[in-house]
């Protein structure tokens, strides 16, 4: 029997390799195991770390975002991840639940600025208003729709483009239609954008 290919027997343990780290990989990739790079992070590595997170696709993710874009989200020195609003319980990010052994002195807001913040609104826009659970995009689209900010415009084209729920797609064609009447268009797309919001008879 004629002896392997040296090269071939390296192509086979690197394959075999791969095949082996190939679980770990995946299990990094969840939101448990992305959620202590935001501990000491810098701007740029908090970005990151936001769009890692929104890669995930996982719900539990949102309320993480939303605490950092909303200026809820705290570290602690040993490096800890935490959420708070105001001078309320302080919980866990991704089960809300409350933290024990946790003090409000140990806290430190994680701050962020007007350019991370405009990705956090694409990342929480790509994990509610792409959702797989119809419920969860129609919130988004009211969410959008109440906000009216004109950043949303493209990511509800894209939504739309994919969205076959006919009571979402509605909430969506209206949110967009505020967000237009917000920019700067020609006197026929706003008129459209009036006549969509104006069908909501409300």
């Amino acid at each position: 029997m004629p002896a392997a290919h040296p090269f071939r027997f390296a192509l086979i343990l690197i394959l075999m390799f791969f095949a082996a780290v190939s679980p770990t990989v995946a299990k990094a990739q969840s939101a448990a195991n992305i959620l202590p790079s935001f501990a000491g992070a810098n701007l740029r590595e908090l970005a990151a770390a936001v769009e890692a997170l929104a890669a995930t696709g996982e719900p539990e993710a949102v309320p993480v975002l939303e605490a950092l874009g909303a200026g809820n989200l705290y570290e602690t020195a040993d490096g800890g991840i935490f959420i708070r609003v105001g001078s309320g319980p302080i919980r866990e990010p991704l089960t809300g639940e409350t933290a024990e052994g946790v003090d409000a002195g140990d806290l430190r807001l994680i701050r962020i600025n007007n350019s991370l913040r405009r990705d956090l609104r694409a990342a929480i826009g790509n994990l509610t208003l792409l959702s797989e659970d119809a419920n969860v995009r129609m919130r988004a689209a009211r969410e959008m729709f109440s906000t009216a900010d004109p950043a949303n415009i493209e990511l509800l084209d894209e939504a739309l483009a994919e969205e076959t729920n006919a009571s979402v797609r509605r909430v969506m064609e209206q949110a967009r239609a505020a967000a237009i009447l917000k920019t700067d268009v020609s006197e026929e797309d706003f008129a459209a954008a009036v006549a969509v919001i104006a069908a909501r008879g409300d």
